[in-house]
């Protein structure tokens, strides 16, 4: 994205500093016109929160332009249309764009003065949908997320400055390497909901802060991530988050060596709390396959004519099949309809194989079914008259959802038959998905394969009701892979492998049988059922991909029916801590005193680490394994699980009353989010910054601190 310079307002400090404000517009060419800036040309808030930990604090600014044009041109609805850049004495103190639609202006006069209210880069992210690094979901990195949200934002900002406090060990902390935000990654399914609605930027930045106990605060033209616990040094980053410049470790300063820039200073006690709760929100994995989808729909797709069915192709038909008797007789017709994420074998692709069949393609085809395909099948009860017409039989309407595998062609009555009949070959990879099954790291669990199962020896219309069902063995041939991971049948290999499943037939012939359970006496797995396969102790880590070929049948067999063909993760019984609430979500909790409670509001982390919670988009990994307690803190120096030591971290700093001041003091260059500040006359206390107001015209920073 391209900026062009559209206006230019300079003006001077009351130092007599050089600033200018610039203003440019997306895709812009042309020439820039200077500006007269107002008496008080750019003010700067930095949000206030008195809660330390608040995850992000953005800034909003002020343009005072006087003059007799309303400028508008910069009204937009877009929020990256005009970006705003604030330089003094050439170096940018402040970024961001015009707010759409904000105008504050007179009237009345000839000359007057116009407000253009503006927000700071990082804020618009509110607005931008998180997309996926490639063609397909993958599990991606904090840094890489932090330096999307960053890019995202198209602000001039000159640095980033990152607190450097987590490592993987206490020795790879002292080596000082080691960028440990690069090995913590998360599957990209969890920034897009069930309905494939993405998350925005800004709450994956806030879900970053949160669990890493941040602020992101942006401030005179940089990025801070604030870690207000910690004592130790900050990486210097480019605007962009890819090139280390330097170490920062912050200084401490004395108002009153600063300077003031007015008398109207206040303190405030900033009350405490005694309990703090942190809720994980899990996405968890359920089904592994998609829910297929079936419509409902009947049509009419053909006459009915002197006992026979005389009809056409319809394109999103699979086949029309009739059962025809004497006139008022009842008959049936049935739909089936494809759905295109699920692969597909028929006359339209398989003519590659099969040469003779390429003439048939675009004619009347109807008669012929080879390969797998998601249906609906619609049975509708209807009579005849004497003269030959159909009249529906009221409440008669039912339903069959299913994958149908059609083994042979089938040739429909009153049609011509082909020369051959034809076979599917053996080994086809016959059904999967198009579509990327779920992004997970799978452990602490299984999955379990479910489905009923029916065949159909009629191969004329491939019915499978029980006058021409087959009552014979069915062998499935699978292939179930997540990342270099295989399952055999008996475990999980590196090497390529498939498994099979046999439904056997049965004594009692039924027209599905289920898939056989293969759960054993001391499987931890209460709520699996059918065929079962147990996942490792370590995580496997991938989208998992699926295959299945050629049934093995009796010879007779011309098609098999699969009902409710599910994959589920099921998590193994005991995986649970005395943390985990009811449902889905895991909480944590502390409180200090019981005799007294003062609750903060629920912290909600939508990124955590993995407390036996089972497959869920929202688990950090690190390294081969999930983020648990293995994450080495500076702070504490030891290792620590980062919902329990952010709930450390709270209760410590808010167990008792802190102080809050306001002063009104001199914008200094060396003033920054992690600068601790003293005052001479609060004997023992430090502060850092928590918000405020600049004046930049009159180099004036209202700024307020908290207690340290």
């Amino acid at each position: 994205m391209s900026y062009g310079l559209i206006y230019t307002i300079p003006f001077m400090t009351l130092e007599n500093d050089p600033c200018v404000i610039n203003i440019e517009e997306k895709d812009y060419t042309g020439v820039s016109i200077e500006l007269q800036a107002g008496e008080t040309p750019f003010t700067i808030d930095v949000e206030d929160e008195d809660f330390i930990y608040t995850p992000t604090r953005f800034s909003t600014a002020k343009i005072s332009i006087a003059g007799n044009d309303y400028l508008m041109n910069l009204s937009t609805t877009s929020y990256q249309q005009h970006r705003v850049t604030l330089l003094k004495n050439g170096v940018v103190k402040w970024c961001g764009f015009v707010k759409p639609e904000t105008y504050t202006q007179d009237y009345t006069s000839t000359t007057f003065i116009l407000e253009i209210e503006c927000i700071s880069s990082l804020s618009t992210l509110e607005y931008i949908d998180y997309s996926k690094r490639g063609d397909t979901l993958q599990f991606v990195s904090l840094w890489y997320l932090l330096q999307k949200c960053i890019t995202s934002s198209n602000g001039n900002y000159s640095s980033v400055y990152i607190p450097y406090v987590y490592s993987d060990s206490a020795d790879n902390y002292t080596t000082k390497t080691k960028n440990i935000l690069d090995s913590m990654l998360i599957s990209e399914q969890n920034f897009f909901d069930e309905d494939g609605k993405a998350m925005k930027l800004k709450e994956i930045l806030e879900s970053i802060c949160k669990i890493l106990a941040w602020t992101c605060v942006d401030f005179k033209g940089s990025i801070y991530f604030v870690d207000c616990d910690h004592m130790g040094d900050y990486w210097i980053y480019d605007g962009a988050l890819t090139t280390k410049s330097g170490t920062y470790t912050p200084n401490t300063l004395i108002v009153q060596n600063i300077g003031f820039k007015g008398g109207d200073h206040t303190l405030d006690i900033i009350g405490g709390y005694t309990k703090c709760t942190v809720k994980d929100s899990n996405y968890n994995v359920g089904d592994i396959f998609p829910e297929q989808k079936y419509y409902r729909v009947l049509k009419k797709v053909g006459e009915i004519n002197n006992n026979n069915f005389t009809w056409g192709f319809q394109p999103d038909f699979v086949g029309v099949l009739g059962s025809i008797g004497d006139a008022n007789a009842d008959g049936y017709l049935f739909d089936s309809i494809v759905e295109t994420y699920t692969q597909i074998y028929n006359t339209l692709n398989y003519s590659d194989t099969i040469p003779e069949l390429s003439s048939y393609i675009g004619k009347i085809v109807s008669y012929l079914y080879l390969g797998s395909f998601i249906v609906r099948n619609t049975f509708a009860s209807y009579k005849l008259n004497q003269f030959g017409e159909a009249s529906w039989t009221t409440g008669s309407i039912a339903y069959d959802n299913c994958i149908a595998l059609y083994l042979k062609s089938a040739k429909a009555y009153g049609e011509k038959s082909l020369k051959d009949e034809y076979t599917l070959p053996d080994n086809l990879d016959l059904l999967s998905f198009k579509n990327q099954l779920p992004l997970s790291a799978y452990a602490d669990g299984c999955f379990y394969l479910t489905g009923s199962v029916a065949a159909s020896k009629d191969k004329k219309v491939h019915s499978y009701n029980t006058n021409c069902g087959s009552n014979t063995d069915i062998t499935f041939t699978m292939m179930l892979k997540i990342g270099d991971y295989y399952w055999n049948g008996l475990t999980w290999t590196t090497t390529e492998s498939k498994f099979t499943i046999k439904i056997e037939k049965e004594e009692s012939y039924t027209e599905y049988r289920g898939f056989p359970e293969t759960k054993t006496f001391g499987m931890p797995y209460s709520s699996a059922s059918g065929y079962i396969i147990p996942l490792p102790s370590t995580p496997i880590f991938g989208s998992p991909e699926f295959h299945l070929y050629t049934p093995t049948v009796d010879d007779e067999v011309s098609a098999v029916y699969i009902k409710d063909f599910k994959l589920t993760f099921s998590k193994s019984d005991g995986v649970t801590s005395a943390e985990s609430s009811s449902g889905t979500d895991r909480t944590y909790e502390n409180v200090v005193n019981s005799d007294y409670v003062n609750e903060l509001d629920e912290i909600e982390l939508k990124i955590s680490s993995y407390n036996e919670d089972g497959a869920c988009y929202s688990k950090l990994t690190l390294g081969n394994d999930y983020l648990k307690d293995n994450l080495y803190s500076a702070i504490e120096s030891k290792l620590v699980r980062l919902e329990e030591s952010l709930i450390k971290r709270i209760i410590n700093r808010y167990d008792h009353t802190r102080l809050k001041l306001t002063q009104q003091i001199n914008n200094s260059d060396d003033l920054n989010p992690i600068s601790i500040l003293s005052d001479n006359y609060i004997v023992n206390k430090k502060f850092i910054i928590s918000g405020g107001t600049i004046t930049v015209g009159l180099n004036k920073f209202e700024c307020k601190m908290i207690e340290r």
